[in-house]
C-alpha cells in the first residue's frame, strides 16, 4: 500500500504538468511536449548535476565510496529532478506563450538555465558542511518519501526560477537594445522590476 502511495507521489508532478500544459494550449500535442520535456530535462540535469558534483565535491567524487552510491542513488535522483524540472518548464512555457509574445530565444535560455540550476541546487546542498549526518535511519520509506519531495521541490523551483530569470534577462536585453543611452538603463531596470 505504501509503495503505491510513493508511486503516486512520484508521478503526480508529471501528471499535473501535463494537465497545466493542456489547459493552456487546449491541444493534445502539449502532452507530447511534456513527455519530451521530461526526457530532455532528465538527460540535461543528469549531465549538469554530475558535473556540478564533480566541481563542488571533487575529493568525494574521486573516492571509492562514491561507486556504491553513484549508480543506485545519485543518477536516479538527478534524473528524477530533471524529469520534474523538464515537465514543469514545458507547462510554464505554455503559460508564458498564452499570456506573452515569446521570442524563440526565451525557451532556449530557460532550458539552459533550468539545466544549470537543477544540477547546481542539489550539489550545493550536498556541499554544505552540516549536510552529512552521522545518525543511521532505518526507516527506508521515510527516506524515500523525503527524497522524492526534495527532488520535486528542487525540480519545480529550478524551472520557476529559470523561467523568471530568462524572462528578466531577455526583457533587460530588449530594453537595453531599444534605449538610446546607457544612462537610461538603470531607469529601465527599475521600470522592469516594478512591472514584473
Amino acid at each position: 500500500m505504501l509503495s503505491y502511495l510513493l508511486f503516486l507521489i512520484a508521478v503526480a508532478p508529471l501528471i499535473a504538468s501535463g494537465a497545466i500544459a493542456y489547459l493552456y494550449s487546449q491541444s493534445l500535442f502539449s502532452l507530447v511536449g511534456v513527455l519530451v520535456g521530461t526526457i530532455v530535462g532528465a538527460i540535461l540535469i543528469l549531465i549538469s548535476g554530475v558535473s556540478w558534483l564533480y566541481k563542488l565535491q571533487k575529493a568525494w567524487m574521486e573516492s571509492q565510496a562514491v561507486g556504491f552510491i553513484f549508480l543506485p542513488v545519485i543518477l536516479p535522483f538527478y534524473a528524477y529532478i530533471g524529469a520534474i524540472a523538464g515537465s514543469s518548464l514545458v507547462a510554464i512555457l505554455y503559460s508564458y506563450s498564452r499570456n506573452h509574445e515569446m521570442p524563440l530565444l526565451f525557451p532556449i535560455v530557460a532550458i539552459a538555465l533550468t539545466a544549470v540550476l537543477g544540477g547546481l541546487m542539489p550539489a550545493a546542498i550536498a556541499a554544505l558542511p552540516d549536510f552529512a549526518t552521522t545518525e543511521e535511519d532505518s526507516r527506508e520509506n521515510n527516506n524515500l518519501a523525503f527524497g522524492l519531495i526534495l527532488a520535486m521541490g528542487i525540480g519545480i523551483a529550478s524551472a520557476l526560477l529559470a523561467s523568471a530569470l530568462a524572462y528578466f534577462l531577455l526583457a533587460c536585453l530588449y530594453h537595453f537594445r531599444t534605449t538610446t543611452s546607457i544612462l537610461n538603463f538603470p531607469m529601465t531596470l527599475v521600470g522592469l522590476l516594478r512591472v514584473r
